[in-house]
């Protein structure tokens, strides 16, 4: 089986740098046109599955694939949500890292910092675990699956497959319409 986590298309508070968490904000130019782009990649692709965020972001990437990968099956499924960051949503990144224990340049600071009302990655990881388990025992070993999130959960989903270390997932941020492949026979 092979997994393909793709981060949503761009936001409008994405590209002003602020916490988007689970509140809604609409898609920047650049993620209406990287999502044009991206369709036109996946053609190339039999995809047997899709599964997406409960999001507006996430689901405007759906509703595009749908078209095109019409004998594809689509799931919502709310454990692959971006991380909640509370009372923190709609505030820029830079202006809480300085009045705050959060610091993205701390790798495991940035892991279990958990903003008031919110989540931390660490609180994240049960429930892509959980995710990731259901996935590996409903889809068929030949499936081509698309998972359609945030890169919250792709960070704590390449830690619990072994791509990469809790240092590189922190370091690391996925670009919006990024890709990241993963075989899943080549996973322990």
């Amino acid at each position: 089986m092979k997994i393909y986590f793709i981060r949503h298309p761009e936001t409008l508070w994405n590209k002003k740098g602020l916490f988007q968490g689970i509140k809604e904000s609409g898609l920047s130019q650049a993620g209406y046109f990287t999502t044009g782009n991206f369709i036109e990649e996946s053609k190339k692709i039999k995809i047997n599955s899709i599964y997406y965020a409960d999001n507006n972001r996430c689901k405007y990437l759906v509703d595009k694939l749908l078209k095109i990968h019409t004998e594809s099956n689509a799931k919502r499924d709310i454990r692959l949500n971006e991380r909640s960051f509370g009372e923190y949503e709609g505030f820029p990144e830079k202006d809480i890292a300085k009045v705050t224990f959060f610091n993205p340049e701390d790798f495991m600071k940035k892991f279990i910092w958990k903003p008031p009302g919110g989540e931390s990655l660490k609180d994240v990881l049960p429930r892509v675990k959980d995710f990731l388990s259901d996935i590996k025992k409903v889809e068929k070993r030949s499936n081509v699956v698309f998972v359609i999130t945030s890169g919250g959960v792709i960070r704590v989903a390449s830690i619990i497959l072994g791509l990469k270390t809790l240092r590189e997932a922190m370091v690391y941020k996925t670009k919006n319409s990024e890709i990241v492949e993963v075989n899943m026979g080549e996973v322990s």
